[in-house]
């Protein structure tokens, strides 16, 4: 196993309480209806993978984009999303999906995919569920992902005790979510790269949106001590003298990729 999927489970449970979700969420929304439009189809029925609200499926529904959209959370269903959502749901693992072959005319993976264990085969899964035309919208973090934090920390823990340590998983850039696309069998493979400037008042901040965006350590048999203080000071040091912006912020970058691709006919 690479990733703790109880420690994944417990984090995913503890937000779907606390309602705290990814800041990205109406952003994912507003450009994933407008990936839809472009595709100058309508959809009858459709699955959101990941949903921690109902406002995309509000929002393709208001379009007349798509008929039906079913909901399926990861770990646990939010406080209140079974209370706005008429059509089916459910809860998955994120490990695979369940269900079965040709359902779906559209597919939108929303939160997650890059925490998949078993990617191909989890791709292989959206592949089969879809309908023949079918098609697949995901989205997932890039390995650009807030880079010169997580080298800031890795040399410098390096330097102090000769080593690095599993503090962040690995994550996938965008060459490697294509052919991944390809090898599940997807026609018309598209990865679009996003890169988004977050600015922080200060480090808590930032540490924040890496629980939210689920960027943190989830790894298995990861080392999970704190970091010396003495480590950290020093990375706080020179995060100040490589990323901070004219206002005093720290600044860290987010990549998206927008991924799609389609079921041949």
């Amino acid at each position: 196993m690479i990733f703790d999927q109880a420690l994944l489970l417990g984090r995913r449970r503890d937000q779907a309480r606390s309602g705290a979700f990814s800041f990205l969420r109406p952003h994912i929304v507003d450009t994933l209806r407008e990936q839809v439009r472009l595709t100058g189809k309508a959809f009858g029925i459709a699955l959101e993978v990941g949903a921690t609200d109902a406002r995309l499926a509000e929002a393709l529904r208001q379009e007349t984009i798509v008929e039906v959209i079913h909901l399926a959370a990861l770990g646990a269903a939010p406080l209140g999303l079974r209370a706005r959502c008429d059509q089916m749901l459910c809860v998955t693992d994120g490990l695979r999906l369940p269900f079965g072959e040709g359902l779906f005319d559209a597919i939108f993976v929303t939160r997650g995919l890059e925490l998949v264990e078993d990617l191909p085969a989890f791709l292989g899964d959206v592949h089969a569920a879809l309908k023949p035309d079918g098609r697949f919208f995901g989205i997932m973090l890039g390995a650009e992902t807030f880079r010169a934090w997580r080298q800031s920390l890795q040399a410098l823990e390096e330097k102090v005790s000769g080593g690095m340590r599993s503090r962040f998983h690995p994550q996938i850039n965008w060459r490697a979510a294509g052919d991944l696309l390809s090898a599940a069998g997807f026609c018309d493979p598209v990865v679009l790269r996003e890169s988004v400037t977050l600015a922080y008042g200060d480090l808590r901040a930032l540490h924040r949106d890496l629980r939210l965006l689920e960027a943190n350590n989830a790894l298995c048999r990861p080392h999970r001590s704190a970091l010396p203080r003495s480590l950290y000071l020093e990375a706080v040091a020179l995060c100040r003298e490589q990323f901070v912006n004219a206002d005093g912020d720290f600044q860290g970058e987010v990549e998206l990729l927008w991924l799609s691709g389609s079921r041949s006919a």
